[in-house]
């Protein structure tokens, strides 16, 4: 109890931010003429309220006959609201989910890295928010396939956040409200502020290529 005191005594003015990203995806014209719909997509990123905690985690792995140790720290600092709306007949698809910032560290041997302070001070989080799922799209399929479907990657699937770790009786601590802002958000994610995309149509094991690239926020 003493421990959850202390922690959120350093975060008193810890506040929930949002940030929305926009984009029009035109898939009207793809391969074999396939017209599979233009979409307005929007992404939202809300900071979790609260600091969020984590202890240190250690994996080993084996690259040919050396063995490393990573060390990780992963924190839950907000969540994520994906909706994608068909422009012509306002069909729509939305989903949520939490995101999961990892800070890590590759050691040079088996020898992991057990003290948090390792941790502490400026560093730069990862975290994943590709939604991994393939989207059905309300259109026609190609004659042969029996569904149109696409993979959306928001900032190409991943965020760069800065973030400053506290240490706090050895776990790592950081305030979310501070990385999902426009500015922490657009400052950090220069090189990857766009939307992949993937569509494809399918018939049970079969798929088609309709089309794959990038669109520019």
């Amino acid at each position: 109890m003493k421990t959850m005191l202390f922690i959120a005594g350093l975060f008193l003015n810890v506040n929930v931010y949002a940030f929305t990203q926009n984009a029009t995806l035109d898939f009207t014209n793809l391969y074999n003429n396939t017209n599979a719909g233009k979409y307005e997509m929007s992404v939202t990123f809300a900071s979790k309220a609260t600091p969020s905690v984590s202890t240190l985690k250690f994996s080993t792995h084996r690259d040919d006959n050396d063995l490393y140790c990573v060390t990780e720290a992963q924190f839950e600092i907000g969540q994520m609201t994906f909706s994608l709306t068909d422009v012509k007949t306002g069909w729509s698809f939305n989903v949520s989910k939490a995101v999961l910032a990892t800070v890590s560290h590759q050691s040079d041997d088996e020898t992991c890295v057990t003290d948090a302070n390792f941790f502490a001070g400026e560093k730069t989080l990862w975290a994943q928010v590709g939604l991994n799922q393939a989207i059905e799209l309300p259109v026609a399929a190609p004659v042969g396939y029996d569904r149109v479907a696409a993979y959306l990657s928001p900032f190409n699937g991943y965020l760069n956040l800065a973030a400053y770790l506290n240490v706090v009786n050895g776990q790592l601590v950081v305030n979310p409200s501070e990385l999902l802002t426009a500015k922490s958000i657009t400052s950090q994610n220069t090189q990857n502020a766009s939307v992949t995309y993937y569509v494809f149509a399918s018939k049970e094991n079969t798929s088609l290529s309709l089309g794959t690239g990038l669109i520019k926020f």
